[in-house]
């Protein structure tokens, strides 16, 4: 078989992927004009595209397999919301391959096209969207693409578009965590972004925004720094915090990885928590319970939410093609405020260097 994609047809043929997708599928019935079917098949024939086996030879239009693109297989985040994902796919008798994207949208586009290849039944995208417009639409073509065979993509945290989501309450949960350090006192609250591009991120600081606005606390940007959702980046973020002298009694870091990065340069620092700096995470990483002190965070049901993901799949495969009757678009799992012992009324008052 050649080597040659079927992006590469889409692009000789000046068409997009979908519409190559659908001139070559035998199965599709979404009406193609003939000059578009002639330009393609020209373009197909002229690079030596073969029609992949798997995906065009068999009876049936798609496998039992789902893919679960995850954003880091580093993060025991998106491993636990993978692990409810492939369990309720392995009951329904499914098969689940998961991808590391490593946070990279090119790469989450290219496990995408190879998942269309394979015929998989269905994707599940286990992390946020950009808010790029362009890869919003180049999202959208290639869901068009899975559809076009029946097939159809979940999403399991925002993705900006019109696309099934089971996604937790990360707005809400965030306001539930800076509303937590208010009422213990705290008036100076660093927060510890992810990446700004992400939709998750935006969420999470929204709702630290919604709760500085409630308590009549002025947003300060340079009590703000981006972690990027790493250990390692939380840290840095924090150094940066610190180093610039603006006082603060309290962090609310928007993921445990950053949480974490952020106990370890308190400690190089002999800050103690939570006397000299209370701490807050999000997720409810399994580890965080056990640290000393242990993790005030926001729990997120993550098993709950890949589960969910799966039996909305199963539904819309049931549906041979449409949204279950009653059915909303987004589905938001609530999340919940676990205090633990990193969070306590302010000590003495300013953070120092």
């Amino acid at each position: 078989m050649s080597g040659t994609s079927l992006t590469e047809v889409a692009k000789a043929g000046g068409v997009s992927l979908a519409t190559a997708s659908r001139v070559l599928n035998p199965h599709n019935e979404h009406p193609v004009s003939d000059e578009v079917r002639a330009r393609v098949l020209a373009a197909a024939a002229s690079l030596n595209y073969s029609v992949n086996a798997l995906a065009r030879g068999l009876k049936v239009k798609r496998t039992r397999v789902f893919a679960a693109i995850v954003h880091d297989f580093r993060d025991p985040f998106f491993n636990t919301v993978a692990r409810g994902v492939t369990n309720a796919a392995e009951a329904a008798g499914y098969l689940t391959v998961v991808c590391d994207s490593s946070r990279d949208p090119d790469k989450e586009r290219r496990y995408v096209q190879l998942a269309q290849e394979q015929r998989v039944a269905g994707v599940l995208f286990v992390g946020g969207g950009l808010t790029s417009r362009s890869y919003r639409e180049a999202m959208r073509q290639q869901i068009a693409t899975l559809q076009s065979y029946g097939a159809h993509a979940i999403a399991l945290e925002p993705r900006g578009s019109r696309m099934p989501a089971e996604i937790p309450d990360n707005r809400g949960g965030a306001r539930r965590a800076t509303d937590h350090l208010v009422e213990l006192g705290h008036e100076r609250i660093a927060f510890i972004d992810g990446p700004e591009q992400v939709l998750t991120s935006r969420e999470r600081r929204r709702g630290y925004q919604d709760g500085l606005e409630a308590a009549g606390i002025a947003l300060d940007e340079r009590l703000v720094a981006s972690g990027g959702f790493t250990e390692e980046g939380g840290r840095a973020a924090l150094v940066r915090l610190l180093d610039a002298g603006v006082p603060f009694t309290a962090i609310f870091a928007s993921n445990d990885a950053m949480a974490i990065g952020c106990m370890v340069e308190l400690r190089a620092r002999g800050l103690a928590i939570p006397h000299d700096m209370s701490l807050v995470g999000f997720d409810d990483i399994q580890t965080v319970r056990w640290f000393d002190p242990p993790l005030t965070t926001v729990r997120v049901p993550m098993e709950e939410i890949g589960a969910a993901g799966v039996a909305r799949l199963l539904a819309l495969l049931d549906a041979d093609g449409g949204e279950p009757p009653g059915g909303r678009l987004v589905n938001v799992h609530p999340t919940e405020l676990v205090v633990r012992a990193s969070t306590a009324p302010p000590g003495r008052g300013k953070a120092r260097s």
